[in-house]
C-alpha cells in the first residue's frame, strides 16, 4: 500500500459526514419551520464538533454557582477577629471564610492579574471520608458514579478563575497525589495550556529504611505558570530602548540573529543596563518577540528567573557567565573561603563566590546558590518529612488532630523559590484548610525580611476557619511556649449575600456600597480604621471631613468615581498632602443589573 493510501485518520471522515447530516437536519428544519428542533439540533453539532485532543468529562452543575445568578456574594468583616499586632507594617493579610468559588468571584474583582503566586492542596478525591469533597452539600465517596466528573466540574471552576488571578509571571502550585495527578494535569494543560507547564515536582515525604515492596512514599506538586514566555510588552517600562532597537532591526531588514547582537552590543558598556541585555541577549526569537523563559531550577544567563549578577571585583562591571558554573553546597563553599585564599597559583584569584581567570576578563566558574537563605533553589525532587501535624503541635493543637497537613517547610521551599526576588508578592490559597500557607509566608518574612502578604480561603466546615485556620494564625502572632511570636496583621472576613430581587434596578449598588469597605481593604491591603485612610462616597461626607478638620496629613482617600472635587477640595486634600485613590467602579455592581 502507498502512503498516498495509507489515512492514518480514518474516523475522520465518519465525524465529518455526522456533521454534515446534522446540518443538513438544521437547513430542513428551518425549512418546515420546526424552530423548537433547532437548537437542540445545533447542540448535537457542537458536540459531535468539541475536542479533538484532551481531557473529556460530563461537566456537573453546582448550586453555589447556580445561586449566584439571583444573589451576590458580599463580604462582612468581623471585627472581633482583626489581628494587628505587627506595628512595623501597615499591610493586611486576609483570612476569608466561606465557600471558594464565592471567594475566587469576589477576588474577580480585586485582584484580577495581582496574585503572584497560587498554592493550594485541594481534596485528592480518594473516596474515602479523609480525601472526599463536598458536591452540592454531599461528600462525594467511592459509590458515586461520578466521582471523578464530579471532582473535575469543581476544580474547573476554580481553577479557571485562579488563572485569571495571576500575574502574567505568576506561578502555581498545585498539590496533588495519583487518584486526579492524571486528569488534574490535562485539566491544568487545558486552562493554562500546554506550554505554561513548568515542572512536576516529586515531593519525598518520607524515606523507609526497609521497604521490601512499593511504598507509596511520595505526592506530586504541578508547578504552571500564566506565561512560560514572559512578553516583556507586560513590564515595558524601562525597557523602551530594547523594543524600539528590536523594531529597528526588524524595520531594516536585519535578520533576528543580527538583532540579538545589536542588543548585546548597545548595552555593553553601561554598568546598569548591560546585566539586563545579557539576560536578553539570545531571547529573541524568529519572529522577533522578546521573551524570557522562567526557569524553576538552574537558569542560565540568557533567562529570567533567580539569577546573580557576577560582578568583576576591578572594573566593577558584570562579566559573562559561563554556559555551565561549578554548583556547590554550603560546607564546601565555607571551606572554599577560609584562609583568605584569593590568590591561586595559576594566578587566577577568587572573590566571593566566583572565580576569575589570570587575564581579569573572563569568568571560570560561579556559584548559583541562595547564600541568604543557606537553600540550594527548587530541584524537582524534594525529600522533606511529611510533618505537618507538628507545626500545628508547637502552637498548641492537639497532637495527630490534623494528620495530613501539609509541612510548612515544603511550601515556604515552593514559595521561596519564585518569590526571594520579590518580596512584596502576594500569595493565595483559596485551599487554605488548617492555614499551612500563611504560616509559611509568615515564617519566611521573619527569616529574610520580606514582606509577602497572603490571601487565605477557606469554608467553615467544622468550624475549621474560626477554629484551626484563624486560631493558627492568632497564636503565631502571640506565640507559644515552644514557638516564637512572629506578629501579623489579619482582617476576617465572612461571606455574605445581597438579594438582587430585593433591590431592584439603581438600587443594588446603593446596597452593595454598604458593602464596599472589605473590597477596599482586600484589593489595597489596607485598614479602613486606620485614620490615614478613609473612604468617601459623596460629596457631602468630603464636605464634613474638611469642615470637622478629620481630614489626616500624608493620608490616602478612597474616592467614588461619581464625586468630583472642587477647586477648594482638591487645594485642601494637596495641602495636606493627601493621595486620591478613586474607587473601582466594578465594585458597584452595574453589571450584574441585566443577569
Amino acid at each position: 500500500m502507498s502512503d498516498t493510501e495509507f489515512n492514518d485518520r480514518p474516523r475522520k471522515n465518519e465525524k465529518a459526514e455526522s456533521i454534515k447530516y446534522v446540518n443538513e437536519l438544521i437547513d430542513k428544519a428551518r425549512a418546515e419551520s420546526k424552530l423548537e428542533d433547532i437548537p437542540k439540533l445545533e447542540k448535537l453539532a457542537e458536540m459531535l464538533n468539541t475536542t479533538k485532543y484532551g481531557l473529556v468529562w460530563e461537566e456537573h452543575a453546582e448550586q453555589v454557582e447556580k445561586e449566584m445568578k439571583t444573589k451576590i456574594p458580599v463580604f462582612i468583616e468581623n471585627k472581633q477577629k482583626k489581628l494587628q499586632d505587627n506595628e512595623n507594617s501597615t499591610k493586611f493579610n486576609f483570612l476569608l471564610e466561606g465557600d471558594n468559588l464565592h471567594t475566587l468571584h469576589l477576588l474577580e474583582k480585586t485582584h484580577l492579574g495581582k496574585i503572584d503566586v497560587i498554592y493550594i492542596d485541594p481534596p485528592y478525591n480518594t473516596g474515602t471520608k479523609e480525601g472526599a469533597f463536598r458536591y452540592n452539600d454531599k461528600l462525594v465517596l467511592n459509590d458515586d458514579t461520578y466521582i471523578h466528573s464530579k471532582w473535575l466540574s469543581f476544580m474547573h471552576a476554580r481553577l479557571s478563575i485562579a488563572e485569571k488571578l495571576l500575574t502574567n509571571n505568576g506561578v502555581l502550585f498545585l498539590h496533588i497525589d495519583e487518584n486526579e495527578y492524571a486528569q488534574v494535569k490535562l485539566l491544568l494543560d487545558e486552562i493554562f495550556g500546554e506550554g505554561a507547564f513548568v515542572e512536576n515536582i516529586i515531593w519525598n515525604k518520607r524515606v523507609p529504611k526497609n521497604d521490601k515492596g512499593i511504598g507509596a512514599i511520595h505526592e506530586y506538586v504541578l508547578i504552571y505558570t500564566k506565561s512560560p514566555r514572559i512578553e516583556f510588552q507586560v513590564e515595558k517600562e524601562g525597557l523602551e530602548e530594547i523594543f524600539e532597537l528590536v523594531t529597528k532591526a526588524k524595520e531594516s531588514g536585519k535578520t533576528p540573529l543580527e538583532a540579538q547582537k545589536l542588543l548585546r552590543a548597545f548595552y555593553k558598556d553601561d554598568e546598569n543596563d548591560y546585566p539586563r541585555a545579557v539576560t536578553l541577549y539570545n531571547c529573541v526569537d524568529n519572529n522577533y518577540r522578546v521573551f524570557g523563559k522562567i526557569n524553576m531550577s538552574w537558569p542560565n544567563g540568557n533567562t529570567i528567573g533567580p539569577r546573580y549578577d557576577v560582578i568583576h571585583p576591578k572594573t566593577g562591571k558584570p562579566v559573562k557567565v559561563p554556559a555551565r558554573g561549578w554548583r556547590w553546597n554550603t560546607e564546601t563553599l565555607d571551606e572554599a573561603l577560609k584562609g583568605n585564599s584569593q590568590n591561586l597559583e595559576d594566578g587566577s584569584f577568587l572573590r566571593g563566590r566566583v572565580w576569575y581567570a589570570k587575564d581579569e576578563k573572563t569568568q571560570i566558574s560561579s556559584v548559583k546558590y541562595l547564600s541568604e537563605t543557606n537553600r540550594m533553589l527548587l530541584k524537582s525532587i524534594v525529600s522533606l518529612k511529611s510533618d505537618g501535624s507538628l507545626s500545628l503541635e508547637k502552637l498548641g493543637f492537639k497532637k495527630n488532630e490534623f494528620a495530613y497537613a501539609k509541612p510548612v517547610t515544603l511550601v515556604k521551599k515552593l514559595i521561596e523559590s519564585i518569590t526571594y526576588n520579590n518580596q512584596n508578592a502576594t500569595v493565595l490559597d483559596f485551599f487554605a484548610g488548617s492555614g499551612t500557607t500563611g504560616q509559611a509566608v509568615i515564617e519566611l518574612n521573619d527569616e529574610d525580611g520580606g514582606d509577602r502578604q497572603f490571601i487565605l480561603a477557606t469554608n467553615n466546615e467544622n468550624n475549621i476557619a474560626e477554629e484551626v485556620t484563624y486560631e493558627r494564625m492568632r497564636r503565631i502572632s502571640k506565640g507559644t511556649d515552644k514557638y516564637d511570636s512572629r506578629p501579623i496583621n489579619l482582617s476576617y472576613f465572612k461571606t455574605g449575600f445581597v438579594n438582587k430581587k430585593d433591590f431592584p434596578d439603581v438600587s443594588l449598588e446603593y446596597e452593595l456600597l454598604k458593602h464596599i469597605t472589605p473590597l477596599v481593604e482586600l484589593e489595597f491591603g489596607v485598614d479602613i480604621d486606620n485614620p490615614i485612610v478613609q473612604i468617601v462616597l459623596n460629596e457631602e461626607q468630603l464636605d464634613s471631613l474638611i469642615n470637622k478638620n478629620k481630614l489626616v496629613s500624608n493620608s490616602t482617600l478612597f474616592i467614588h468615581p461619581d464625586v468630583f472635587l472642587d477647586e477648594y477640595q482638591n487645594q485642601t486634600l494637596r495641602n495636606l498632602q493627601i493621595k486620591t485613590q478613586e474607587i473601582p467602579s466594578y465594585f458597584f455592581g452595574t453589571e450584574m443589573w441585566s443577569k
